[in-house]
């Protein structure tokens, strides 16, 4: 577990994902917004897999997901629309 004043890992929001804790994972997003780029691109993308595999997974997590769609960097922006368009194809509902 990490500091509460330092973003957690892109392995932290896998495991709550693969958990199912809904509540911490939208903790775990709002921290991760505040990560240095690579981290929150390195987060994104293992959500990515994790999504490929598991969908359902990410019912109600959109919103929490969606401030990603609007960061700062680009390549973030990226990952995230490429995050939502795996979502889309594989469970239409959590989008």
């Amino acid at each position: 577990m990490t500091a509460p004043d330092q973003p957690p890992s892109p392995d932290r929001l896998i495991d709550l994902l693969e958990e199912g804790a809904y509540e911490e994972t939208v903790v775990c997003l709002e921290r991760l917004g505040t990560a240095d780029i690579d981290v929150r691109k390195r987060a994104l993308r293992a959500a990515r897999n994790v999504a490929q595999e598991r969908p359902t997974r990410f019912e109600e997590l959109a919103p929490s997901l969606s401030t990603f769609l609007t960061d700062e960097d680009r390549a973030v922006r990226l990952t995230t629309a490429k995050l939502f368009a795996t979502l889309a194809e594989a469970e239409p509902a959590a989008v």
